[in-house]
């Protein structure tokens, strides 16, 4: 966040919204960048296991996950995630999704938890790449990222790729369902503004499009401190 100050200016705010184009590094699209730039993706990779951990490690205990057998945390990056589901499950075994240059950072941390033998890797692009096989789909802070357009592309890509009783969840900062609030959402969706294409959701509008896409009723389940997560399973064959 110190390294890229600049970008929570007002100049670069502006710039944001009259461009319609994110202002990190100048202006270069961040996900593609990091597939060029190891030293950025190293830091960028750091900071979201930082600041993902504490919230990864509340919501995989709200869900009854005894049945899943096999997680995919899709854009995984560090797999703080993948992390906490091996953890709270010790019959769940995870994979951890993201690109060539990502998935080594994420084997490390696999290591470092003494988790290597119940969490893998598997190197691809999630808008071009087959899934591999899994009963459980995790995005988070994936969603936030893209315009829901994209975002319907990866919720039916899911459900194309999970078998019956599959859940997908979906980890965020989660706008109420009337819109107005909370603060800490829209000051969210004010900084996606400078670094992605996307903003912040409420659960109705995710839970809306799981539906659409074929899902059944979606949950929406609060976690740690702003974090929610909006979970739906596929229906039974």
């Amino acid at each position: 966040m110190v390294e890229n100050s600049e970008i929570f200016s007002l100049k670069n705010l502006e710039s944001a919204i009259r461009k319609n184009t994110s202002q990190v590094y100048g202006e270069q699209e961040l996900f593609e960048t990091h597939t060029f730039d190891a030293d950025r993706m190293r830091r960028f990779t750091h900071a979201m296991h930082s600041l993902s951990m504490g919230s990864a490690s509340v919501w995989p205990a709200l869900l009854p996950l005894g049945a899943c057998r096999a997680a995919l945390d899709i854009g995984g990056a560090s797999g703080a995630h993948a992390i906490s589901l091996a953890a709270h499950w010790p019959t769940l075994t995870c994979t951890v999704f993201d690109l060539p240059e990502v998935c080594p950072l994420a084997a490390d941390y696999a290591r470092h938890y003494g988790l290597s033998h119940r969490i893998g890797t598997h190197s691809g692009d999630m808008w071009r790449d087959p899934y591999p096989a899994a009963d459980l789909h995790l995005y988070s802070n994936i969603f936030h990222d893209w315009p829901m357009d994209k975002n319907r592309f990866l919720a039916q890509k899911s459900y194309a790729a999970l078998p019956p009783g599959g859940r997908i969840v979906i980890h965020e900062v989660l706008y109420n369902d009337d819109g107005n609030g909370p603060p800490a959402a829209a000051g969210y969706s004010l900084m996606m503004m400078g670094w992605t294409q996307g903003r912040q959701y409420s659960g109705r509008e995710i839970g809306d499009l799981l539906r659409d896409v074929g899902f059944g009723p979606a949950q929406v389940l609060p976690s740690l401190g702003y974090f929610s997560i909006v979970t739906a399973q596929k229906p039974q064959a």
